[in-house]
């Protein structure tokens, strides 16, 4: 008694605080006025104009930050105040922001009308109550940003650290009644990284997407006749200069935009035909193009192009496909009936029905090989496909402060070479890599489910490739 009769009443009250709480659970409560504080932060200025996509997946937005405290368990719901911080912080960067389910490619008949595509991903949390009966509570988040454009391509990543610390508490009052102080740190440690990402963009303009991206010809408005037909033009402009470069499934989205203002202009239905070939969408090119030579177009040279294309996709490309069986980390046989079945789904491709198999990473140097282009050009096959994936995960870098939580970075890539079966010589060739961010470490089921769709965005990739390089 003598010994507790010269303690400190805040030790006293923490001490029994603890023991009637130790093992317990604490939600930290968050602070969510992500709009305003935002706008404060970033007051209106240029955006660039451009509709882009913001994904998030459920690893961000279901997160977890937990720690150990004094026998009690506290956890704050970091994607709560991550969501609404990041979906504000892109939309100060562009003119339209819109909800995505999926990151590209995009196969199949989810094509989100966006230009671009932007993911928030959390590489490092950390959080921490400093002191006994007072002292302070800190909080880091390494941030990311990455962006990828419609085939699935990384044209950028914005990354930035965001640190918080709050002001001197008295922990006993604080695990009492003050709580939403803690969720406080975390939160302006979010909003720190944000305003450096948003900062960091500003200041050195992406050239990838602003080069993608930005139309400085598109009026603002369209409420008169002219400046109608001046929005059809720009857009209908800056599709074909996407098509010459053969960013066909940026030109897609401009040429769609056209014609939603000038549904009459053939051309326009045209280009948008061919952008459906070279992204994998056959049946929509073909209805395009057949009903475009049922309006009898006076264009002779236009329905002669519309005739040629609709015979190319009515007789697709035969090709073989031949895996490497040692590649390390994902397993082969997985990888065989994604990119098989993908290949076979588009309807530009006849892949072989059983894909053939080298044990050796020098597969050209193979007997087996050569015997293999052989009796694949007496079978009819054009091309043939040497294809080694591997896969991997690592530990992102963090920084040096203790006890934080780091995300797992798991890899799919794919070599792929092509040859023509007649001449036995390669014709083209590419190496794919598609990566993701987990801060929340997956079981093994979860594991394999984030490596198939690592794979299965692979093999888009690899088609919308092949298609790029008209192998079709």
């Amino acid at each position: 008694m003598k010994l507790i009769r010269h303690l400190p009443l805040g030790f006293i009250l923490l001490c029994g605080l603890i023991l009637m709480q130790a093992g317990c659970a604490h939600n930290v409560p968050i602070k969510k006025d992500a709009t305003a504080d935002i706008r404060r932060l970033f007051p209106p200025q240029k955006k660039i104009n451009a509709r882009v996509g913001f994904y998030l997946s459920e690893d961000i937005r279901s997160y977890v930050y937990s720690q150990q405290k004094m026998g009690m368990t506290f956890r704050m719901e970091v994607g709560k105040y991550l969501v609404p911080i990041s979906k504000e912080m892109i939309a100060a960067l562009f003119e339209e922001v819109v909800e995505v389910t999926s990151l590209p490619p995009y196969v199949g008949d989810y094509r989100p009308s966006v230009e671009a595509v932007v993911e928030p991903q959390i590489i490092y949390a950390y959080g921490n109550a400093v002191g006994t009966v007072s002292g302070y509570v800190e909080s880091t988040v390494l941030f990311r940003i990455n962006g990828y454009d419609l085939s699935g391509e990384f044209i950028w990543k914005g990354e930035a650290l965001g640190q918080s610390r709050s002001q001197e508490m008295n922990f006993a009052v604080v695990f009492l009644s003050e709580m939403e102080k803690v969720g406080e740190v975390g939160y302006q440690a979010g909003l720190d990284a944000a305003k450096k990402i948003v900062d960091d963009f500003e200041r050195n303009k992406p050239p990838e997407f602003y080069s993608l991206l930005e139309l400085k010809t598109l009026p603002s408005k369209k409420s008169k006749q002219g400046e109608r037909s001046d929005l059809f033009q720009a857009y209908y402009d800056k599709g074909l200069d996407l098509f010459k470069k053969q960013e066909f499934e940026q030109a897609a989205y401009s040429f769609s935009r056209a014609n939603e203002l000038n549904p009459e202009d053939l051309l326009t239905q045209f280009h948008m035909a061919i952008c459906d070939i070279y992204t994998a969408q056959k049946s929509k090119a073909l209805a395009r193009l057949n009903a475009i030579l049922q309006k009898n177009p006076s264009d002779k040279k236009l329905a002669a192009d519309c005739t040629q294309w609709i015979n190319r996709l009515n007789d697709p490309l035969r090709v073989n496909l031949v895996f490497v069986k040692d590649a390390a980390g994902v397993p082969t046989a997985g990888n065989q009936d994604v990119l098989t079945s993908r290949l076979r789904g588009s309807g530009m491709y006849v892949p072989s029905q059983s894909p053939f198999t080298l044990n050796s990473q020098n597969a050209e140097a193979s007997p087996d090989w050569q015997r293999y282009l052989d009796q694949s050009y007496k079978d009819g096959a054009k091309l043939v496909m040497l294809v080694s994936t591997s896969g991997g995960r690592n530990i992102s870098n963090t920084p040096n402060d203790p006890g934080g939580v780091s995300a797992t970075i798991f890899s799919v890539k794919s070599d792929v070479k092509v040859y023509g079966a007649k001449t036995k010589k390669e014709v083209g060739g590419f190496s794919l890599t598609n990566t993701a961010a987990r801060i929340q470490k997956p079981d093994g089921q979860g594991e394999q489910k984030i490596y198939q769709g690592l794979m299965e965005a692979n093999s888009d990739r690899v088609m919308f490739s092949l298609l790029k390089n008209d192998f079709f």
